[in-house]
């Protein structure tokens, strides 16, 4: 129980600036005072869009692959996002694709959609008229970093596209960060939380979420 508290209390003094909303459990291997600082020119395997250039200094602290290094280092350049897009604005939140929508073409609408909520200041799931019963509920995150604020949403449900290409279970996710400064860029990424590591699929949810609350974007 100390070890839990001690672990607790750091990660809280690390991330004083850092809020995500609702709160997430940490898995029990967790293990704050482990983690690595990185860039995006570190990620390798992934593509990376570039409007503006005020995202060249985003820096994010990386839990999960740290603690499984090996000799090769083949951990230390993974992400599970494979898409970053550094994307400029002009105010409007609603614009740019910051938002979610997982509606695929030749299927009906998705139950829910992730959209910017001006009057809260925050991001929110809606639900739509039309309902699949079989379809399961978003996982929406508010994340608010040391410089920008956004949020990060998880998707489990499988559309044509995923079976087509074998797959049965993911949790597709998507986040966007906006700068607090000026509002005027947002960095943004789409990728799987769920690794296939020694044969067995591990969720990275609740560390990619804290990857999140420690990323800064420029200081331009």
């Amino acid at each position: 129980m100390k070890e839990i508290i001690s672990i607790y209390l750091l990660f809280s003094t690390c991330a004083a600036n850092a809020v995500v909303a609702p709160s997430i459990a940490l898995p029990p291997d967790f293990l704050s005072a482990k983690f690595a600082e990185k860039n995006l020119d570190e990620i390798v395997g992934a593509t990376y869009i570039q409007q503006s250039s005020d995202c060249d200094s985003v820096r994010f602290k990386e839990y999960f692959f740290t603690t499984k290094m090996d000799n090769t280092d083949y951990y230390f350049n993974k992400s599970p996002i494979k898409l970053w897009q550094c994307l400029l604005m002009n105010g409007d939140l609603e614009s740019y694709g910051l938002g979610y929508d997982p509606s695929v073409a030749d299927e009906k609408p998705a139950n829910q959609v992730v959209r910017y909520d001006e009057k809260n200041d925050t991001w929110k799931i809606v639900n739509r008229k039309s309902y699949h019963k079989n379809d399961k509920p978003l996982q929406l995150f508010n994340v608010t970093s040391p410089n920008a604020k956004g949020y990060m949403v998880v998707d489990e449900n499988i559309n044509k596209y995923d079976i087509q290409n074998g797959i049965t279970q993911k949790k597709e996710v998507k986040f966007c960060l906006i700068d607090d400064s000026k509002k005027n860029y947002a960095l943004c990424g789409h990728g799987d939380l769920l690794e296939k590591i020694d044969g067995k699929e591990v969720d990275l949810t609740a560390y990619f979420l804290k990857s999140l609350e420690s990323m800064t974007l420029s200081n331009k």
